[in-house]
């Protein structure tokens, strides 16, 4: 089942075309986040990726949320791949949606979490996966104005970024893994 849709442009325009994209997505309602050559868009469970692999070329990347998987949740957390993230603070898990290609290392998964604490759902996280031995790289509070915040941990075969932002009466959780380990036997 094909759970996007990826175009390529290419020619003297593409990143012009990259920033009036950016602009009529804004204007259509949806939230906007870069993270270095990548920018992305959502509103509700559509996403968009733009990928700015250089100046004369733009990849596009639309999914098409109601073909793609719920992410997985238990009644203590959330699971992603073959990584188990416990969160016992909250009252209630809502399973947003899972981005993986087959093949792939790279698993995204978005949840919406009820009755817990931002600050104690990122301790939680942190230290649930530095004891599955990751190392921390670092848990960011929100900066001023922006309501996230981020915690990253990585292994050698693993990286995990999670993105947690508050909202009025729930927490948005994303989760990026790469697992490069290899499968069990």
């Amino acid at each position: 089942m094909e759970c996007r849709v990826t175009y390529t442009l290419e020619g003297k325009s593409a990143s012009r075309v990259l920033t009036q994209i950016e602009q009529a997505a804004i204007a259509a309602g949806y939230g906007i986040e870069r993270v270095g050559r990548h920018t992305f868009l959502q509103r509700g469970e559509q996403r968009i990726d733009l990928s700015d692999v250089n100046e004369y070329r733009l990849r596009i990347r639309v999914d098409d949320p109601v073909k793609l998987p719920y992410s997985r949740a238990s009644e203590t957390g959330l699971m992603l791949g073959r990584l188990v993230i416990p969160i016992s603070a909250a009252s209630m898990i809502r399973s947003g949606r899972e981005r993986h290609d087959d093949g792939s290392t790279s698993w995204a998964g978005e949840w919406f979490v009820y009755g817990a604490e931002a600050s104690a759902v990122c301790s939680e996280i942190h230290d649930a996966l530095v004891g599955q031995g990751l190392r921390s790289n670092g848990v960011w509070p929100p900066s001023k104005g922006e309501p996230t915040w981020k915690v990253e941990l990585y292994s050698v075969e693993r990286l995990v970024q999670v993105r947690i932002v508050e909202n009025d009466n729930h927490l948005q959780v994303r989760v990026h893994l790469v697992d490069q380990r290899p499968d069990p036997p």
